[in-house]
């Protein structure tokens, strides 16, 4: 059964954020939740700071963590869905769900499915969260469900860009060396076979001939 808004407190569930939830909520079964202070770009898990307006250019994708920090009893599972108004624009929310036993902010994902670019004000409602109750708890011993802590990065892209491929950068100048070093120690033990494999053919001849030469003298007339 879905949890009314005003029996949040009762049942265990904490939507606490620097937003002031309006007194009188127009919506009974869902509450609104609003853009935070970071996103993440899609398959990056830097957080970075939330810009006052957001700018989506069709079909771009970006995830936002909320400003709302939740937490759920063991006996509560979340739901989170698009806004009517939103989803009038072409703006659509990926369907997430929270877990029993959930604390922290969410990061949810937002599409632009529109021809034209939405643009999103900083701390602006842009997805709803409702509730169902389980007709049982889940125990005591399961673990407290929490998001991966990250810092908010702002540096540069360039630097940071820089700083992931430091490692690999290392590791293609060592074997570079690696391969000179080799080369030159190779060079150096068989210094014979190097000099008669870069010799002329001419130069080649010429030390046969004086070989021959010195098995087989030539007798004086």
């Amino acid at each position: 059964m879905i949890i009314q808004v005003c029996d949040y407190s009762a049942r265990g569930i904490l939507l606490e954020g620097s937003i002031t939830a309006p007194r009188q909520q127009k919506e009974q079964v869902c509450r609104d939740l609003h853009i935070g202070e970071s996103i993440k770009l899609p398959g990056d898990d830097v957080r970075r700071p939330t810009p006052k307006k957001i700018r989506l250019k069709p079909n771009d994708c970006l995830r936002i963590e909320t400003d709302e920090h939740l937490t759920v009893p063991s006996n509560v599972f979340g739901t989170i869905c698009s806004r009517a108004s939103l989803t009038a624009e072409g703006l659509i929310v990926a369907n997430l769900k929270i877990d029993p036993k959930f604390q922290g902010k969410l990061t949810i994902t937002i599409y632009n499915t529109s021809k034209n670019i939405i643009t999103l004000n900083h701390e602006l409602p842009f997805c709803s969260i409702f509730f169902q109750g389980l007709e049982t708890p889940l125990p005591d011993t399961a673990p407290i469900r929490t998001p991966p802590e990250a810092k908010i990065i702002s540096g540069h892209r360039i630097v940071e860009t820089l700083n992931r491929a430091l490692p690999f950068i290392l590791t293609f100048g060592a074997s570079v060396l690696a391969s000179l070093i080799a080369s030159y120690l190779f060079g150096w033990i068989k210094p014979e076979y190097k000099t008669s494999r870069h010799l002329p053919n001419t130069a080649i001849v010429e030390q046969q001939t004086a070989k021959s030469n010195e098995q087989h003298p030539q007798q004086q007339p």
